[in-house]
């Protein structure tokens, strides 16, 4: 379990790349970078051993449990990010593993302004 606070200053330019201004002829710096930012997150993990990695830390099965939630300013934007993966002996000395992730921006209610991402691997280690 942890807290995460972190912040930036960012220096910003008089005028934009003529490339940009280009495509966004009214576009100003203000609007595509803030000048400060800072966010505040807290996030729990509960973890055995390594999944999909190269030298297992634990025997089978493994697995990993992670949640994130997150707020930034001066955007306004609460974020949630959950993951979760499971790793299990096959055949030996091999691991077949499932991991799945989903982040979302809870400002933003639309189905399309979330991502969601499973993955499934096996290794061999020899």
């Amino acid at each position: 379990m942890g807290v995460i606070a972190s912040g930036a200053v960012n220096q910003q330019e008089a005028l934009l790349p003529a490339a940009v201004l280009e495509v966004l002829p009214s576009t100003e710096f203000q609007s595509i970078l803030a000048e400060e930012s800072q966010e505040l997150a807290i996030s729990a993990s509960l973890i055995r051993g390594g999944i999909a990695s190269d030298y297992p830390q634990a025997a089978s099965p493994r697995y990993s449990i992670n949640a994130r939630l997150g707020h930034a300013w001066p955007t306004r934007d609460t974020a949630l990010q959950l993951s979760a993966g499971a790793g299990f002996r096959v055949l030996g000395n091999d691991e077949l593993s499932l991991q799945l992730t989903h982040d979302r921006n809870a400002e933003l209610l639309q189905d399309e302004n979330s991502t969601s991402t499973i993955g499934v691997c096996y290794i061999n280690h020899f």
